[in-house]
């Protein structure tokens, strides 16, 4: 009995430890990620900088953005006729990013998968071959997440109600509290079930994706 609860006891760990060695011989394509994000962000935040830096690059008030942030003179900033903001380009670039790791996300789980270094050839053509299975996969996940939100809001509206008309103005709180613990427990067991999912996909060369995420 003892031998079986030791044994019991070590197997998380043993699992939390080969994977981290399993993400460490395989960090390869995570480094790549990291670079093609940095250069995203670099471009994505350009314009952005050439805007501010055309109005503030000799003005006394880039001083309270440089050593604090001043909210009052990032609103006046940000009201300047010259709109130095540029949120639709850094939102192009996240939606860049985002399809970029949709799209690498099979390369990496076979890479995890495999007992040798994938060559270059079989990384891009396991990208390929379970890219759009993992974007079907995406278009059931934001329905599943429907009814999460919907369940959000009315836990938001009801709380905002108690704390307007109860007696007890910390119920609303309460509410509130105690609802978002539910959906992020939700959304939790949601994402396990997708990446899940999303293994199954890969280990198993599922093509039914409705197959991968209910069998």
């Amino acid at each position: 009995m003892g031998g079986l609860r030791d044994d019991s006891m070590d197997a998380p760990h043993s699992v939390i430890g080969e994977g981290a060695r399993l993400v460490w011989r395989r960090q390869g394509a995570l480094w790549w990620a990291y670079v093609v994000n940095l250069m995203l962000g670099l471009m994505g935040t350009l314009s952005t900088a050439i805007g501010v830096g055309a109005i503030l690059n000799h003005s006394f008030a880039s001083e309270k953005l440089v050593h604090g942030f001043d909210v009052p003179t990032l609103a006046e900033l940000a009201m300047n006729p010259a709109q130095p903001f540029h949120a639709a380009s850094a939102m192009l670039f996240v939606l860049v990013f985002f399809i970029f790791m949709l799209f690498i996300e099979g390369g990496v789980l076979a890479a995890y998968r495999a007992d040798r270094k994938l060559p270059t050839a079989e990384f891009f053509d396991a990208c390929g071959r379970f890219f759009w299975r993992f974007f079907r996969l995406l278009i059931l996940f934001a329905i599943a997440l429907i009814p999460i939100l919907i369940l959000n809001r009315i836990v938001t509206r009801w709380s905002d109600r108690l704390a307007t008309d109860s007696p007890q103005p910390l119920r609303g709180f309460e509410v509130q509290v105690a609802g978002t613990l539910v959906v992020l427990v939700l959304l939790m067991v949601m994402r396990l079930a997708f990446d899940i999912a999303q293994v199954r996909i890969v280990v198993e060369d599922e093509r039914a994706v409705r197959r991968a995420l209910w069998g």
